[in-house]
């Protein structure tokens, strides 16, 4: 019966991934109030839904297949330290999709984060942006000294860099 759960439970999750995937497969548009948001591509979600798969894998192996090996305690051991490293990698990658949302509409850009307040940008008061090639990331300097950071991996970051128009780059490490 626990395993008939938990392959209940593993095959939700993944539907969940699925689900997300697809709905991200769409092309990038605005909503009804005319906010461009920036949102998870599909290849992060590809990413996300691996890990999980993997996660579930091993722990389903540690729980209910084991080994029969005389160093099995060590083997479940590894097999568990690594779905846990797994599942920790997939939690920080699920945070930085959701942590927070960038919205833009003409000259104006808004962060929501999930925690904490919310931040109101006017793009003409846009000093330099940051490019970290290496994290993947770009950062938006303001004169007010505020930094709003965006990853390349989220759909709709292109079209957010083509509406900043003539701004000085920078490439940082």
């Amino acid at each position: 019966m626990s395993q008939l759960l938990f392959i209940v439970v593993a095959i939700a999750i993944m539907a969940l991934l699925l689900w997300g995937w697809v709905l991200s497969m769409g092309p990038f548009q605005a909503n009804q109030e005319g906010w461009n948001i920036l949102r998870p591509s599909p290849s992060l979600y590809m990413v996300l839904a691996g890990a999980a798969a993997f996660s579930l894998l091993l722990i389903y192996v540690r729980l209910f297949v084991g080994s029969a090996r005389p160093d099995a305690d060590e083997q479940m051991l590894f097999c568990l330290l690594t779905a846990a490293g797994f599942i920790f990698l997939a939690c920080i990658l699920a945070y930085q999709m959701f942590w927070k949302s960038v919205q833009w509409k003409g000259r104006a850009l808004r962060t929501i984060p999930i925690l904490g307040s919310p931040g109101q940008f006017n793009l003409d008061d846009l000093e330099w942006v940051g490019c970290r090639t290496k994290a993947g990331m770009f950062d938006l300097h303001f004169r007010t000294g505020n930094v709003v950071k965006v990853s390349v991996m989220m759909k709709g970051t292109r079209e957010l860099l083509d509406s900043l128009g003539t701004v000085s780059v920078r490439y940082l490490r």
